[in-house]
């Protein structure tokens, strides 16, 4: 298989891995209890977050947040920009749109990274 070939199996993937964690995520915060308080605990958290002067400027990147820790390898991929985006309260509008940017995004940079890898390393044919 061609590095672009696994590049689309990639991204089809996570998108169908977005649309389940979306769905697990609204589930669970609507069904148990404990993911209720969860959620309070959160907004409360998230109100305080927005007096400190250094959380509140993070809090102003808004959809970037997500976008960012969905694209950047090794630094989560679906499930963490998921979660960060139910944690700062976006809508699914939002939610879908930064997570599935930065699924884009990510596997633009492993297309890349592997494109890099494949000129630099020689396979002989046999």
């Amino acid at each position: 298989m061609s590095a672009y070939e696994i590049t689309v199996i990639v991204l089809i993937c996570e998108f169908v891995l977005m649309a389940f964690v979306h769905c697990l995520f609204d589930l669970s915060f609507r069904r148990f209890r404990w993911a209720n308080y969860l959620n309070e605990r959160l907004e409360k958290m998230q109100i305080h977050l927005k007096q400190g002067k250094w959380t509140s400027r993070l809090l102003q990147i808004g959809w970037l947040g997500p976008l960012f820790i969905t694209a950047l390898p090794f630094s989560g991929g679906v499930w963490t920009g998921m979660a960060l985006s139910h944690v700062m309260t976006f809508s699914n509008r939002q939610t879908l749109w930064s997570v599935g940017a930065g699924a884009i995004l990510g596997c633009l940079i492993f297309l890349l990274a592997a494109l890099g890898i494949l000129t630099i390393v020689e396979i002989p044919s046999a």
